[in-house]
């Protein structure tokens, strides 16, 4: 895991994240920034006439918190700290305030440069770019990542973003991985996390056959996966630049 320059700033080193909430009084934006160095993220509400913030405070995460998502109801923010040991903190969104409160914490099989979850909300997917990997995490249903990933996928070199299709039925991650083709099928056992008694269907045990290529004349390949079958199709994307 390459680690920040000492001498980068907070600014230089902060992600951020912009969301739009709805209350029974007004919409309201929160944007949410995180401080690699030093390990928290910082919240503000933002006008959208003018653009201005305004701080709301802070939340407590860890060295290097990086990447952030928020869940499709938006009461949710997952923020990825890729320090050791790697994790995924799950933060309550006030809908009023916009302040964040943490609910959860869960392993991550590597540092996880990137995240996302799926459409429904069920998911939360990371990739590993030093560690050329996929995870795929459960959420429960109560919106908190709890448990260890049910699947990992290992990948070309340096897998740097997954993001679900608009169907839901597939998700594609870009990697720049060496000159050859792989065929990479795996089966995770059922989500722990979800109840039994609720939304059972087949979608509970995840199976994903993932394949990606990488040709002399490009420099990132297209990760293919199904989350209910076997994919059929993948495309590799010339590169344009480094």
């Amino acid at each position: 895991m390459k680690t920040p320059r000492s001498g980068a700033t907070s600014f230089a080193l902060a992600l951020l994240l912009t969301i739009g909430t709805t209350t029974i009084c007004a919409a309201k934006t929160f944007v949410y920034v995180s401080n690699a160095q030093d390990g928290n993220i910082d919240a503000y509400t933002m006008d959208t006439s003018t653009g201005s913030l305004t701080p709301i405070g802070k939340a407590e995460a860890g060295k290097l918190v990086m990447p952030m998502a928020v869940s499709p109801d938006k009461k949710h923010l997952y923020a990825v700290v890729r320090s050791q040991p790697p994790r995924v903190l799950t933060y309550a969104i006030d809908p009023t305030t916009g302040a964040l409160t943490q609910k959860a914490s869960a392993p991550l099989p590597d540092s996880m440069p990137y995240v996302s979850t799926d459409r429904t909300g069920r998911y939360l997917f990371t990739a590993s770019y030093g560690g050329d990997k996929l995870a795929v995490s459960p959420i429960g249903e109560s919106g908190q990542v709890e448990a260890e990933p049910i699947q990992v996928i290992p990948t070309g070199r340096n897998a740097h973003s997954i993001l679900p299709d608009r169907s839901n039925k597939f998700v594609y991650a870009a990697t720049l991985g060496p000159t050859r083709c792989c065929n990479s099928p795996s089966t995770a056992r059922p989500a722990s996390s979800r109840p039994t008694t609720r939304r059972r269907s087949a979608r509970s045990r995840v199976t994903v056959r993932a394949i990606w290529c990488s040709r002399p004349t490009t420099r990132t390949s297209m990760w293919s996966t199904s989350c209910r079958g076997t994919s059929r199709n993948t495309r590799s994307i010339p590169a344009r630049g480094r």
